[in-house]
């Protein structure tokens, strides 16, 4: 028996492909991967998930966007995200010294079991 179904598909506004995943968090446009990746800026919006929101370049280019209350919040969040990024490594390269440290005492002390 045949069935008439009504599907909903989003279209990419760029380039007309189905199946768009991404959307401009300001104007709503609809990007496919392709595009998104040309078109649209990723910002991360939680601190503790790499969950992402797009913001298209159109968007990010009008008059008065900088000083936008949403944008300067992502832009404070992207700026937390470095500052760990940044923390992380520094204690990396820390804690790979001291292994050498240790490494090398323990085998001064004749403790050769690491």
């Amino acid at each position: 028996m045949k069935k008439k179904e009504l599907v909903e598909v989003s279209r990419c506004d760029i380039c007309g492909e189905s199946g768009a995943i991404y959307d401009c968090l300001i104007c709503g446009k609809d990007y496919c991967y392709k595009c998104h990746k040309l078109h649209t800026r990723d910002f991360k919006y939680m601190w503790w998930a790499a969950n992402e929101k797009q913001i298209c370049n159109a968007c990010l280019a009008e008059p008065g966007a900088r000083f936008s209350p949403l944008l300067l919040a992502l832009r404070s969040m992207e700026a937390v995200h470095a500052e760990s990024e940044a923390f992380y490594k520094k204690q990396e390269k820390r804690g790979k010294e001291l292994e050498v440290e240790i490494d090398h005492l323990l085998k001064l002390t004749g403790d050769n079991e690491r």
